[in-house]
Formats: structure tokens, C-alpha cells, sequence
């Protein structure tokens, strides 16, 4: 029996691989994202949903001093010639469950694992190890954990959060058998708590998405997924209008000044232009706009 542990971005990871390691010697280790480049030992995939950002976390982990890793499996759009394009979705998976689910399928499916831990992937409105920001996004996609196949979801177990609570938490006993006689009950999804915000709607964004896009998408119910899975029939997450002499750039996200700027001078802001220059540029032709100038 071959076991995995997977490792995702949250904040308590390092923790969470600690006290996994403290139950079994893993045949597998598979991190995804940014996580690839602090894990300090075996690398034996990195996966991501976002292959832009792959060489430069391995530069990362290089500069950190580890090992390459032996594979690294990614799905998106101009892949590095070195990486593996696959599948990032289970068997019967419709849409995206995150890069934490593609963990788990990349263990189980593409190197064989009979099991897997989940270390740093607790779904929960929590910040990633490398920022303060709390990811609003992560109750959007329970509804896909939710619905893996039977014999998928037996064969996972989590270290904290709502997905502990789902599969339940590791023995040495699941670890080494499968038995499930030991088992003790999960995380309270009290104790798993999420934003009072409800992601019931889907926006289908061009990746990377900036921070302030995200906040404000999540604010208003919507969860992201990359542009690239976009369905034919979807309906756009259309931004609201902006009236210029009526609201202050202070409080607009990057995205919506750059479109506020285009509709009112027919030329596109300089990708490279910073926030504080949008805000000086859009604040401009407000004042014109509210006859203040």
C-alpha cells in the first residue's frame, strides 16, 4: 500500500506536514503551487492549475536550496517544456475543486497512491503561509469535493478544516491498513466556520486575477475560476458600471479603473501603469466629469 501527503498554501501547512509526518513515512509527497518552493524535502510532484507561475517557484525552491522536483504536473494554457500537461480533474469531476483537489487526483491517479493525506488544505476561509488575505473563494468549491466518487473519497483524509470534517482526520491505523476502527469523530463544521458572504455564483476570469478583482468578485457572491474552463453557454460576470463625477478611485479595483479610464479616453492604460497613477488618472476625469475643473 502506497500513501501520499499533499500539501496546499494554507496558512498552518508547515505544521500540518509536521504532525503528518509524525503518523507514517510517506511514499509520496505532492505539493501544489507556491507550497513546492518551502517544502524542504523529496519532491515527488508539484502540480498547478496556473503553469504562468511555475518557473518561478521553482527558481524559488532552487534558490531555497532543495531539489528539483521529479515531476511537475500542470493544466493551462503554455506549459514550460519541462512540465507534464494532464487531466487536474477526478474521474466524473465536472468543474475545478481548486489546486487542492488536483493534489489529491495527481496522487491517487497519476503516481498510484492508495491513499493520501491532505497537510495545508482545509478549505476554509483562511489565509494562504504567504499573505494575510483570507480566501474568500474557498467555500465555492465544496460543493465538488462533495460530490467525488465514492471510491475516491474514501481513500482521502485531511489534517484540518472543513475537509477533515468531510473525509475525517488520519490514523496510523487508515495509514497503515485502511482500517477505519480507530477513527475518531472530524472537525465541527462549527469549528470550520466560513464567511457569512455566499459564493453561489460563478465568474469566469482571465488568470492571474488581481487581488482587488478577487476581493471585490467575492464580496458580491461570486467564486473565480480561470477563463480558460469558461463553458460556451456561461454568462459573464459583468463589472458594474462606473459613473464618472459620482464615485472616488480610492474604492475601485485596478480592473475597474483601467475599464473606467479606456471608456472614457478610447485608449487602454499602460499595462505596467501603477495603482496610485490609476487612481490619479481616473480621479482626474471625475473631477472633469462632476465640472470641477
Amino acid at each position: 500500500m502506497k500513501t501520499a501527503l499533499c500539501l496546499g498554501g494554507a496558512a498552518g501547512v508547515q505544521d500540518e506536514w509536521t504532525a503528518a509526518l509524525d503518523l507514517a513515512d510517506f511514499d509520496f509527497i505532492v505539493a501544489c503551487n507556491d507550497v513546492g518552493a518551502i517544502w524542504p524535502g523529496r519532491l515527488d510532484a508539484w502540480v498547478t492549475l496556473h503553469p504562468e507561475h511555475i518557473t518561478r517557484w521553482r527558481d524559488q525552491r532552487r534558490a531555497n536550496g532543495f531539489a528539483d522536483a521529479a515531476r511537475y504536473l500542470v493544466h493551462g494554457d503554455y506549459p514550460p517544456i519541462w512540465a507534464e500537461l494532464v487531466e487536474f480533474r477526478f474521474p466524473g469531476q465536472g468543474d475545478s475543486g481548486s489546486s487542492g483537489l488536483f493534489t489529491a487526483k495527481a496522487a491517487l491517479i497519476d503516481l498510484g497512491a492508495d491513499r493520501v493525506v491532505l497537510a495545508g488544505i482545509p478549505l476554509v476561509r483562511s489565509s494562504h503561509f504567504f499573505d494575510a488575505v483570507q480566501w474568500e473563494a474557498a467555500g465555492g468549491y465544496r460543493t465538488v469535493w462533495e460530490a467525488l466518487r465514492s471510491e475516491y473519497r474514501a481513500r482521502i483524509r485531511s489534517m484540518s478544516g472543513w475537509t477533515a470534517h468531510f473525509f475525517g482526520t488520519p490514523t496510523t491505523d487508515w495509514l497503515a491498513t485502511g482500517s477505519t476502527d480507530a477513527d475518531a469523530p472530524g472537525p465541527t463544521l462549527e469549528q470550520t466556520r466560513m464567511s457569512k458572504v455566499k459564493l453561489d455564483k460563478i465568474a469566469y476570469e482571465p488568470h492571474p486575477v488581481s487581488l482587488e478583482r478577487k476581493k471585490e468578485l467575492n464580496a458580491k457572491g461570486f467564486k473565480i475560476i480561470d477563463a480558460r474552463f469558461k463553458p460556451a453557454d456561461a454568462k459573464p460576470a459583468e463589472p458594474e458600471k462606473i459613473e464618472l463625477g459620482t464615485d472616488s478611485g480610492e474604492g475601485l479595483s485596478d480592473d475597474h479603473l483601467r475599464s473606467a479610464i479606456e471608456a472614457a479616453t478610447g485608449q487602454k492604460p499602460h499595462h505596467l501603469l501603477g495603482r496610485a497613477k490609476l487612481v490619479e488618472q481616473f480621479n482626474a476625469l471625475n473631477a472633469v466629469a462632476a465640472g470641477e475643473e
